[in-house]
């Protein structure tokens, strides 16, 4: 299984994403902030696990190969429309088919960027107090 996480931040979702994954996995985790990267790269030492300090947008110069999921925390409301629009074509075109991409937010004004380029798209709150929004999106394997 081959997994990308974009915002690995303090490494919280990449320690459970660790945890849940075979020894014969691969996570690239992309972390633009050098202090977050630095703090966890010094935190985790994990032979499955590769960060790499660029902007997820860069990402496709950096997986070689087809990934069967993408989970991202970045904030795209520091992005522009376009930059969003190539993120998402870029991650539905590495995923595998029946692939995952899954992103948490603090809006759900987003979800139809993701149903313009996902077969399927869900928008879910943890719980009712929760402030943030993760949308859930399948790449079913052919193209819109």
């Amino acid at each position: 299984m081959t997994i990308v996480e974009f915002g690995l931040g303090h490494g919280n979702i990449t320690e459970e994403i660790l945890r849940s994954i075979s020894d014969h996995s691969t996570l690239y985790s992309f972390e633009v902030n050098k202090d977050f990267y630095e703090y966890v790269h010094e935190k985790l030492a994990d032979q499955r696990l590769t960060i790499i300090n660029i902007a997820a947008e860069t990402f496709r110069q950096h997986v070689p190969e087809k990934v069967d999921y993408v989970i991202s925390s970045i904030p795209f409301s520091f992005m522009s429309r376009k930059k969003i629009e190539a993120l998402l074509s870029d991650v539905y075109s590495c995923l595998k088919d029946e692939g995952y991409f899954s992103q948490v937010l603090y809006s759900k004004r987003y979800i139809k960027n993701f149903r313009s380029v996902f077969e399927e798209s869900k928008l879910v709150r943890p719980n009712r107090f929760s402030l943030e929004h993760i949308f859930h999106c399948e790449k079913i394997g052919h193209t819109k």
